[in-house]
């Protein structure tokens, strides 16, 4: 992964698609996004979902914890990456998040 440096904004969620297929689990299953914040670059702010759906975001991440969810995650750059559910920890090198998915059901390449 490339490293994607820029002026870093708060993640703004918004809701791409009708609502069809989605789907909510509990509060153990959130998805935890870590990003830094934009008022200060050495402080890290935390955003969570539990709703399948596509999130456009803008910042800088930190790092993933994908609790029991599979999807993607687009960069700035334009490279798309996947994630499967139970993975932890997951480093973003401060590359500008542009877009979560968080799917319906298990992705393909999670074994889905």
């Amino acid at each position: 992964m490339a490293i994607a440096m820029a002026v870093l904004l708060a993640p703004t969620p918004a809701t791409a698609g009708s609502g069809k297929n989605r789907g909510c689990q509990g509060p153990s299953a959130e998805l935890v996004y870590v990003y830094y914040s934009p008022s200060n670059s050495n402080t890290v702010a935390t955003w969570k979902r539990n709703c399948s759906d596509i999130y456009s975001l803008n910042s800088q991440g930190r790092y993933l914890h994908s609790g029991g969810w599979s999807g993607y995650i687009t960069f700035s750059t334009g490279e798309t990456d996947y994630f499967c559910d139970g993975w932890s920890n997951i480093p973003l090198y401060r590359q500008r998040v542009v877009e979560i998915e968080m799917a319906s059901s298990r992705i393909w390449e999670c074994g889905g």
